[in-house]
């Protein structure tokens, strides 16, 4: 079933995202060393835009729909975190990555059931 989606490649690279947010905030990663980009730009933003609607019923699943706004809102606490990490404390830095981790383990719950139900419709088919 990982072909039919990439969880363990997606969730790892969102996982190696998510620490080199916290290497940023460390100072141990030079802003130019992180690909910000967008919420639509990194690997799983191109798969729920390019792939998702190839499985029938996942983009109707009210898992799917609570998985973009969490991941949304991840990359939107990271653009904050990335634009005013020289004018946030280290207080309000923690703070946001507090709501990245938050959101992280949403987005890691939202791929977790929507495998399943993949799974569950391919075996069905099977």
């Amino acid at each position: 079933a990982e072909h039919i989606m990439p969880f363990t490649l997606i969730v790892l690279k969102h996982l190696g995202w998510v620490t080199k947010v916290r290497a940023l905030i460390d100072g141990r990663l030079d802003v130019n060393g992180i690909e910000l980009g967008d919420h639509k730009k990194c690997d799983l933003g191109q798969w729920l835009d390019k792939e998702a609607s190839s499985h029938e019923g996942l983009t109707q699943h009210p898992e799917f729909k609570k998985l973009l706004v969490q991941h949304e809102q991840l990359h939107n606490v990271t653009k904050t975190v990335v634009s005013q990490l020289k004018t946030l404390s280290s207080t309000e830095l923690e703070a946001y990555y507090s709501k990245l981790l938050e959101h992280s383990a949403s987005v890691i719950e939202s791929l977790s059931i929507l495998r399943q139900f993949i799974d569950h419709k391919q075996n069905r088919k099977g």
